[in-house]
């Protein structure tokens, strides 16, 4: 599992948007194989909160869906980690800009949901359920 630790790199130094995409491509598919536990080992050094907060700020919408991809993985495979580390850097707060910027984005019943209402609408509900799961975890770590 040391392969995620090349692709962000690879994506950090090229400007190449094909390499770019296929990095990110690369992080979520190893994210989404990897055990929880293999996750915990090989994020610890790894500053994957702050990789996906990047990505949320940036203007890419496409890295910006994959951001939401990241993060909705790391919440469900290891929440009680991340749920802090995404409220410090800023995630949390980026998924609700992001939804409450998309929700404004959403056309009204009466017109025709397009391919970007669809994806807005998607935006919104992610980063709903990462924000109420950072919400919950920050309950729990306070208890």
């Amino acid at each position: 599992m040391r392969l995620l630790f090349l692709p962000t790199q690879v994506y950090s130094s090229t400007v190449m948007p094909n390499v770019r995409s296929r990095c990110l491509a690369s992080i979520v598919k190893l994210l989404a194989i990897a055990s929880p536990s293999q996750l915990q080992t090989v994020l610890a050094d790894l500053p994957i909160s702050s990789f996906v907060a990047g990505l949320l700020a940036g203007r890419d919408t496409k890295a910006q869906a994959v951001a939401i991809q990241m993060a909705e993985i790391l919440m469900s495979k290891l929440p009680q980690i991340f749920a802090g580390y995404f409220i410090k850097e800023g995630v949390a707060h980026a998924l609700e800009r992001l939804a409450s910027a998309s929700s404004a984005a959403v056309p009204g019943p009466s017109s025709r949901a397009s391919d970007s209402g669809n994806v807005a609408a998607a935006v919104a509900a992610a980063g709903e359920r990462v924000s109420a799961a950072a919400t919950l975890g920050r309950r729990s770590s306070a208890g």
